[in-house]
């Protein structure tokens, strides 16, 4: 059918209608056209989005996939929420295309430290386990056998990926675990260590959005 806002007026509609019709494309071709979409802060090394070398001048919206390669490495800021993707991940944008906040990200191999905005629940899918998060500060590192997630704070619900064990952590400074594809020691869930990001990650990822951690308003 075309673009109603290139249609000219023809001796059918009325003068009002036309110019009534005009004001509103006018209007929407002020909206900012990347409202919906995502911008790189930082792009290092071999990164792609859907199969193509990423700059910062891409957009990042729903549906889209991110690759690192050995050395690569992105900071991504959509809506409320911002991420740092390390070496050699692959991750899934999920949402609807015109949503103002993603729904979540699907990770299948790799590590990201991600900070999320109030409003609205988004979801981390990986190979073993599902979390559910809100308002929340993580750092996720995934693989085919195992899934280790650090609350770094914030509310996080995980489950693992047979959905036998099902965990609400409530963190106010860094709570990992990993999460097996299959039971460890009788089971799915276990507590770990903290490793591989740092507070100061935090901290540049929240700036970018506008907020500081919890940890530093302490």
């Amino acid at each position: 059918m075309g673009n109603p806002c290139l249609h000219h007026p023809d001796s059918t509609k009325s003068r009002r209608g036309f110019l009534l019709q005009s004001a509103a494309c006018s209007a929407a071709l002020l909206l900012p056209a990347t409202s919906h979409a995502g911008k790189l802060h930082q792009v290092d090394g071999a990164v792609t989005v859907n199969g193509r070398l990423a700059s910062r001048a891409n957009e990042i919206r729903a549906l889209d996939v991110i690759k690192t390669g050995t050395g690569g490495r992105l900071v991504l800021v959509m809506g409320k929420d911002a991420f740092l993707i390390r070496a050699n991940s692959e991750v899934e944008i999920l949402g609807k295309p015109k949503a103002l906040l993603l729904s979540g990200l699907r990770m299948l191999t790799g590590a990201l430290l991600g900070v999320f905005g109030k409003g609205g629940s988004r979801q981390l899918l990986t190979t073993t386990a599902t979390a559910g998060i809100r308002g929340t500060g993580i750092y996720l590192e995934a693989s085919p056998e195992r899934t280790y997630l650090c609350a770094c704070y914030g509310t996080v619900e995980i489950e693992d990926q047979h959905r036998t064990e099902k965990r609400l952590v409530v963190s106010g400074y860094h709570a990992p675990n990993i999460i097996y594809a299959e039971k460890t020691d009788g089971k799915m869930m276990h507590k770990a260590e903290f490793l591989n990001h740092t507070d100061d990650e935090l901290v540049m990822l929240e700036k970018l959005v506008g907020r500081v951690p919890p940890f530093v308003r302490q």
